[in-house]
């Protein structure tokens, strides 16, 4: 493909509610209340919990003038909070059909992000903003949750319809732009002459869990679901897959809502996934021999894997096994240390966060990057805050002696997820110029390249 300057988001969700398994989002709510606890911080503890005793106790107050102040405070207060909660399910309630028309639609109300279709962060200017949709397997059949509900099952939740609604919402995207209709004030799709001169360019990766396809014999079936993904991809040289990016727009406008290319002649059809998304927190365990097989057949056609690693998430498996899953500490170093898995292409991401300000994930992670040549981690869900960056150099320049980091970090911003903590995905990219150059054109540019087409 011709030279263009594209600008990475490697760690990004489009889903809505019918795909989210409300369960796990319930338990990682939980889990993140009793971690603030433990946290004892008071702010956050003021903040979070006692507004409901004040506001009980603020009619016993003697004085009109101080109550008055107290409840205006918690009103705004609550009012602040309502507002994130709306933002947030305004855009999981929207079908996901138009995900991507929305969030274009509001980057291109900032001009200092997209001008002429154009990516601007600065003073730098790119030719296309390339997100990846990391797919998540919420396909559970048989997983029992923690609490003592009497129907305490998981619901399952197929892949293949989240893959279909996916597909058909970067369809969309290719084919119109959302415009607003001043006397409805509502949004109309437009259809557009070019989709080549769209300012994003849309990579999805596959969310597998392996154990949800395992026949009644126990056999996998993850060789065809390779063979139907992925068919060819051993043959690919960088310029070959970077040249499969940019044909996938064509492909996505050729979808027609099924994943069988038994009446599709263009088997490219179906090749439109550009990694493998694995979500320990829900029951994938590196070390089981299916697993092992699902990283041997990444090796084989160069797919690179992104591995949620924080401690927190969606859950439904115990602490203990969470945290062993999850940790690159666990299982995950096991994996590694083993000759033939240490060429495998490998994103820790969320750089690792613990709560508690434990590090021992991160470096962890930074000492696996210096042994093996294709460990990486992305800095989802951290860049909201315009001192993040600095924050962050002045830690690699701690922590990262051999300036590995500088060749293996990668964007990314875990929207959608984590906008109960960020007004917008504007934000991500308009922090993004608190970011020194070169470590901009690292996380943003070369690394991902590397990550994604070497």
């Amino acid at each position: 493909m011709p030279k263009k300057r594209y600008i990475y988001d490697i760690h990004y969700h489009a889903f809505d509610l019918s795909h989210a398994n409300l369960s796990a989002f319930l338990r990682r709510l939980i889990m993140q209340r009793k971690q603030l606890l433990n946290e004892n911080k008071l702010e956050k503890l003021l903040k979070k919990y006692i507004p409901r005793f004040v506001k009980f106790l603020v009619p016993l107050v003697p004085y009109r003038k101080l109550s008055e102040k107290i409840m205006g405070g918690l009103n705004e207060f609550v009012d602040g909070r309502f507002a994130e909660i709306a933002n947030t399910l305004a855009v999981f309630e929207n079908p996901i059909e138009d995900h991507f028309l929305i969030i274009e639609y509001f980057l291109k109300q900032n001009p200092e992000i997209i001008k002429d279709n154009k990516i601007v962060i600065g003073d730098d200017t790119y030719d296309k903003l390339v997100i990846c949709p990391l797919m998540i397997d919420f396909g559970q059949k048989t997983t029992k949750l923690n609490f003592k509900g009497h129907y305490n099952r998981m619901p399952g939740k197929p892949i293949v319809k989240q893959t279909i609604d996916l597909f058909n919402a970067i369809k969309n995207y290719y084919k119109y732009e959302l415009v607003l209709d001043k006397e409805t004030d509502r949004f109309i799709r437009k259809e557009i002459s070019d989709p080549k001169k769209k300012p994003m360019l849309i990579l999805p990766f596959l969310g597998l869990n392996p154990e949800n396809y395992k026949a009644k014999n126990g056999d996998s079936s993850i060789n065809s679901l390779f063979k139907q993904y992925f068919d060819g991809y051993n043959k690919d040289t960088k310029e070959t897959r970077m040249d499969r990016a940019e044909k996938s727009i064509e492909a996505f406008l050729k979808f027609e809502g099924k994943l069988t290319d038994k009446n599709n002649k263009d088997k490219n059809l179906l090749n439109m996934f550009f990694g493998v998304k694995l979500y320990p927190p829900l029951g994938f365990d590196p070390s089981k021999e299916i697993n092992l097989e699902l990283f041997d057949l990444c090796i084989k056609n160069n797919i690179p894997i992104t591995t949620h690693c924080s401690d927190s998430g969606f859950v439904t498996e115990t602490q203990k096994n969470q945290e062993e899953f999850t940790s690159p500490l666990k299982h995950w170093n096991n994996v590694l240390t083993k000759e033939k898995y240490t060429k495998l292409k490998l994103n820790y991401a969320h750089f690792g966060i613990q709560g508690h300000e434990k590090t021992e994930w991160k470096q962890k992670i930074v000492e696996h990057m210096n042994v093996y040549p294709n460990v990486y981690s992305d800095i989802s869900s951290l860049a909201q805050e315009k001192s993040y960056y600095k924050d962050l150099t002045q830690w690699l320049s701690l922590n990262d002696k051999s300036n590995i980091c500088n060749d293996r970090l990668l964007f990314g911003s875990d929207f959608i997820i984590n906008l109960l903590e960020s007004s917008s995905y504007n934000q991500y990219l308009e922090n993004l110029k608190n970011c020194n150059e070169e470590l901009k054109e690292n996380i943003c540019i070369k690394n991902p390249e590397n990550f994604l087409f070497n």
